[in-house]
């Protein structure tokens, strides 16, 4: 839910995003349509990570930084900051944009840790999530009525933030 309300909140600002989305999900080109979700969803998720510190780990290898003037010995916890990690090295990394998913593909996607230890409801969060998203998006414009706030507790949720649906037209 807290990733619904941040992609729609990011769409309601970016207009055009959704317009782009909205061609896409009414067209007869179900490829394009599935890319751009994926792209939406992907960026939204980096922007506001729903858990920005993705979990604790302890290693089990020895890690050396800045040519071994920094060890991080084994046995260390460290935590993954994906609030963090989502924006190093990312051009105007607080700006919402989808196309830098098709413009660099391999570019990592953490919400739902990697490995052998990620998250094993991702599958089933990202298709709900994707379903619910293509529904609203063929059907509504996004307004903002308040913007709210970010809090974070255990997760980062959009507090206040109010937007109004307005139904479209049945054009492309």
């Amino acid at each position: 839910a807290y990733t619904l309300a941040w992609i729609l909140l990011e769409l309601a600002r970016n207009p055009h995003e959704l317009k782009f989305l909205r061609d896409a999900l009414r067209g007869n080109n179900d490829d394009l349509a599935q890319q751009m979700l994926k792209d939406i969803l992907r960026e939204g998720m980096r922007l506001r990570p729903v858990s920005p510190g993705i979990g604790v780990r302890m290693i089990g290898k020895d890690f050396y930084l800045k040519d071994k003037a920094i060890v991080i010995p084994k046995g260390s916890y460290i935590m993954f900051p994906s609030m963090i990690l989502t924006r190093y090295g990312v051009e105007n990394a607080e700006d919402f944009r989808p196309a830098r998913w098709t413009e660099h593909p391999d570019r990592t996607f953490l919400p739902f840790s990697t490995g052998k230890r990620n998250c094993i409801g991702q599958a089933l969060a990202l298709a709900e999530i994707t379903w619910v998203l293509s529904r609203l998006c063929a059907t509504y414009d996004f307004k903002v009525v308040d913007e709210g706030k970010a809090e974070f507790s255990s997760t980062l949720k959009c507090v206040g933030a109010r937007l109004k649906a307005y139904r479209c037209d049945n054009e492309n």
